[in-house]
């Protein structure tokens, strides 16, 4: 299956659910599986597997309220908002862009004003 494949049959299989994360196929052997967690209207959140060679959806061996941490974990959730912006206003979503391009941006200004520097000639010579 492909990422698209595997999330579409778990929208069918969940009608109003949201993707929230397509994990690539886990498991060695015979059967490896998408992992893929779902979320909102109406529908709990809920982590899905979907059998990659015939594309069966099955409720995962975790779920949002028995699991440890996950993306389905209040905080973990909330961590990811912030980082991504989903769901948040247009200013935030400026804020962290401009906050992910201000360390490349710094490092080629400060490339650019190393090299445009005055050259000083060696003003200590040594002599013996």
């Amino acid at each position: 299956l492909t990422a698209d494949r595997a999330a579409a049959a778990v929208l069918r299989a969940r009608p109003g659910a949201r993707l929230v994360t397509v994990s690539s196929p886990v498991g060695v052997g015979q059967h490896p599986s998408w992992r893929v967690q779902v979320d909102g209207a109406g529908t709990n959140p809920a982590t899905l597997m979907v059998d990659d060679a015939s594309g069966a959806v099955r409720e995962g061996l975790e779920t949002a309220r028995s699991a440890g941490p996950q993306v389905s974990d209040p905080l973990s959730r909330k961590i990811r908002q912030v980082h991504s912006g989903d769901d948040t206003p247009l200013a935030w979503k400026a804020l962290i862009t401009v906050a992910g391009l201000a360390p490349a941006l710094l490092g080629a200004t400060g490339v650019l004003v190393w090299l445009r520097r005055p050259r000083r000639p060696n003003q200590m010579k040594l002599s013996i």
